[in-house]
């Protein structure tokens, strides 16, 4: 079946021609929302979907660790490549996205929240890095004087994955 031309689906409908029942399901689909392209990830595995609620939970959990402060008072999630921390925890969690689909992974969140955080998701600035410790499973990172001339950016994405980790716990995503 194919569908063409402007609509909006929710859930399932009645076909009007024959009084049916009948569930709309999508894969790899790519969609228009005011104006913005939407694809839906496609790389995941069936025991890696997440549902709606957690897919919202999740969000609000990121917009729980952007507005997380530190010690000096400032927020701790400052830089664009602190949302490799972010990518981590979600594969290492077997959330929805395989452990090298930044692209996935960007499509991801952009499509749970078209408006963005406060510091920008950008797939180059995840591709930049993907080669790194972070591109490693967390238990495995150690701290690299070849890659960070100083421990500070790694002591930061450290505590990036463990604040957003404790976040997840507590509410309820082990």
């Amino acid at each position: 079946m194919e569908v063409k031309g402007n609509f909006i689906v929710q859930g399932s409908y009645i076909d009007i021609h024959d009084n049916e029942v009948v569930n709309l399901s999508v894969d790899k689909a790519e969609v228009k929302v005011n104006g913005k392209t939407v694809s839906k990830p496609t790389t995941m595995s069936s025991n890696q979907r997440v549902n709606s609620s957690q897919e919202t939970l999740i969000i609000s959990c990121i917009e729980t660790l952007m507005e997380e402060l530190g010690s000096d008072g400032e927020p701790i999630f400052k830089f664009q490549n602190q949302w490799m921390a972010i990518f981590r925890v979600i594969v290492d969690k077997n959330l929805g996205v395989s452990k090298d689909d930044y692209k996935g992974f960007c499509d991801w969140i952009n499509r749970l929240k078209p408006d963005g955080f406060r510091i920008k998701l950008s797939y180059e600035s995840l591709k930049k890095i993907n080669d790194t410790i972070y591109s490693k499973p967390y238990k495995n990172w150690i701290y690299d004087c070849i890659f960070n001339s100083s421990r500070k950016p790694y002591d930061d994405m450290v505590n990036i994955v463990e604040h957003f980790t404790k976040i997840l716990e507590n509410n309820g995503i082990k």
